[in-house]
């Protein structure tokens, strides 16, 4: 049984935009998964737990809630981490529009081809 290639974000080389841009997808496509996996989880591990019955005989909805949140706030942290990969590049932009204005004067406008 052979098992998927895990997804990585690969190596932080930041030698050109297009690197950062790489990297800052990879990072968002590796965490957006499991933000739904860890939310997914968290309602599960809730809907298990709820009905555990306590000692008087009574399902459990709060100690089921106080569990569960556990693996919601974790995907809540991934969520916030994705949000940070995007926001990365955001401000790459942002904070170096000088630069990037200057390396597109320099470089012309690129030319469509047609290939056939």
């Amino acid at each position: 049984m052979t098992s998927k290639p895990k997804p990585t974000l690969g190596e932080p080389e930041f030698y050109s935009t297009s690197a950062l841009k790489t990297y800052v997808r990879n990072g968002r496509g590796l965490l957006r998964p499991l933000y739904h996996e860890l939310q997914v989880a968290g309602e599960e591990l809730y809907a298990v737990l709820r009905y555990v019955p306590t000692a008087e005989g009574n399902t459990s909805m709060v100690r089921a809630k106080l569990v569960s949140m556990h693996l919601k706030r974790a995907a809540g942290a991934v969520e916030v981490a994705t949000t940070e990969m995007v926001r990365t590049y955001a401000s790459f932009l942002k904070h170096y529009t000088t630069e990037l204005e200057a390396s597109r004067a320099r470089s012309g406008r690129r030319a469509f081809h047609f290939d056939q």
